[in-house]
């Protein structure tokens, strides 16, 4: 997959995107870290976004939501990590309003904080 890494943890998979955004693109990323997910039996990722210094627009957002819980269903857990001057949780909202299980923020402790609490339930 193209300018994308990933590494399993523990409790996760680690996943570190560089491209820029496009549409298509992200579209392939769900589709490809759902992939891994499954090959390697886990059920929670982490998607590290902050190299891509990309800000997606609210509406492609909204898209990518509904392409995400159409791909991964809702048994999924989705940590994405960015930087803060990008999060407007929007993305997280239309996610969890729809039975989604992410969390978004620019603190990657946040994350690994969330991830194990919502592994305690």
């Amino acid at each position: 997959m193209r300018d994308v890494t990933y590494r399993k943890c523990r409790d996760y998979v680690l996943f570190k995107c560089t491209a820029e955004y496009e549409m298509e693109l992200y579209k392939s990323y769900i589709v490809f870290v759902k992939t891994i997910l499954d090959e390697k039996h886990m059920d929670t990722a982490i998607i590290d976004l902050r190299d891509t210094k990309s800000d997606v627009p609210t509406f492609d957002k909204f898209e990518l939501a509904g392409f995400m819980l159409q791909t991964w269903g809702r048994n999924y857990r989705l940590g994405i990590l960015n930087d803060k001057s990008l999060i407007n949780k929007f993305f997280e909202t239309v996610m969890v309003n729809r039975g989604g299980i992410v969390f978004v923020s620019g603190d990657f402790g946040e994350i690994k904080k969330w991830i194990n609490k919502i592994n305690k339930r």
